[in-house]
């Protein structure tokens, strides 16, 4: 096996591809945000938890460090191209799951919403 020295710019690369989840949020006044996360991790079998990257300035960001919920949504690859425009810049008020023309569905355990089109979602309600 040859090995090739990979600039830091580029480490990230070697870890591609990953899974992509959409977390959805609700910031404190009501505005629904959902976003797609590729940098994610398991880390926990038992209790089961996951950890995502975000930038402090994104809406996901400030709305669980608002309210301390998200759900995580899990894709599949039938709605990519829906989950590319969850991903671009919208104002604060405008609510990506109807821009990406998803299926919006009230959860049971937290503020914000699932995915319906998503294979799974998981609720996540922050403690402390």
């Amino acid at each position: 096996m040859k090995f090739q020295q990979t600039g830091p710019e580029n480490a990230y690369r070697l870890l591609a591809p990953r899974p992509t989840i959409i977390v959805t949020t609700k910031s404190k006044n009501g505005n629904v945000n959902a976003a797609p996360f590729s940098f994610t991790m398991p880390v926990s079998i038992n209790p089961p938890l996951l950890a995502f990257a975000s930038v402090p300035t994104h809406h996901t960001f400030k709305n669980i460090e608002e309210t301390k919920e998200f759900v995580v949504n899990i894709p599949n690859e039938d709605i990519l191209d829906k989950l590319w425009i969850t991903g671009e810049k919208f104002p604060e008020d405008i609510n990506e799951i109807e821009k990406a023309g998803l299926t919006q569905i009230k959860s049971s355990k937290v503020s914000p919403p699932k995915i319906g089109e998503c294979v799974a979602q998981w609720n996540v309600k922050c403690i402390g």
